[in-house]
């Protein structure tokens, strides 16, 4: 027997009296998306700059030369984008709420909306031949990296979204969210992990609540016996 431990063996409970963070999971559907954007931005980018030198040196061109010059910045910069962006988007429990990032935006969920949470396979809520092109590709990848060829994410029960699904959908890839916009899919690397977190600070934020509906029991019963 091996003595290798993984990393859900070697979990620990968070300190949630503390108000610590719990872990950060990165969102796996961020990384195909950009890693698409990269390569195409990068070659575009080496082109405007090639032809920004070329064109400051001859007289005909030296009007455009500020446009290729901007056209080369623009494009670096999305490039250097797409590398940080992953980074941006992912899943962490905090105390009170749950996080969830985007590299633009970020939403938090009370745990109080989340009625159930449990684990479910992505074909469930979609299924990859009826996307289109574009998400069959990204979606390719994911499936091409994944064990046995099955997805496995972190399925979310809410009673509501925080926000307009509309708005939501600026910012977030809509397999983020389930079929019906009433849920959640949380697609990360170590999905058993990160339901853990989510049912063990749940279970906190609840019995908080419930302990501050006790106080507030006791001590409007408290009053009513001082009248």
């Amino acid at each position: 027997m091996s003595g290798h431990l993984s990393r859900s063996d070697q979990y620990t409970i968070p300190d949630i009296h503390r108000k610590s963070a719990g872990t950060r999971f990165p969102l796996l559907i961020s990384v195909p998306v950009f890693e698409m954007v990269r390569w195409p931005v990068l070659f575009l980018s080496a082109g405007c700059y090639l032809a920004w030198m070329h064109s400051s040196n001859i007289p005909f061109f030296i009007a455009r030369t500020s446009l290729w010059g901007f056209a080369f910045v623009t494009l670096s910069f999305i490039a250097l984008f797409s590398v940080v962006a992953p980074r941006l988007a992912y899943v962490q429990c905090r105390p009170g709420y749950l996080l969830l990032s985007a590299p633009l935006y970020r939403m938090a969920i009370s745990y109080r909306r989340i009625n159930d949470v449990g684990l479910a396979d992505f074909s469930e809520f979609y299924l990859r031949s009826e996307q289109g092109w574009i998400s069959r590709l990204i979606l390719k990848k994911l499936f091409r990296r994944s064990h046995g060829g099955r997805l496995t994410v972190v399925y979310l029960e809410l009673t509501s979204l925080p926000l307009p699904f509309t708005w939501l959908r600026l910012w977030f890839s809509r397999y983020v969210f389930t079929v019906d916009e009433n849920g959640l899919l949380l697609m990360v690397r170590d999905w058993m992990l990160l339901k853990r977190e989510i049912e063990i600070y749940r279970k906190a934020c609840r019995s908080k609540f419930e302990k501050n509906d006790i106080t507030d029991q006791l001590h409007q019963e408290s009053a009513e016996i001082n009248l």
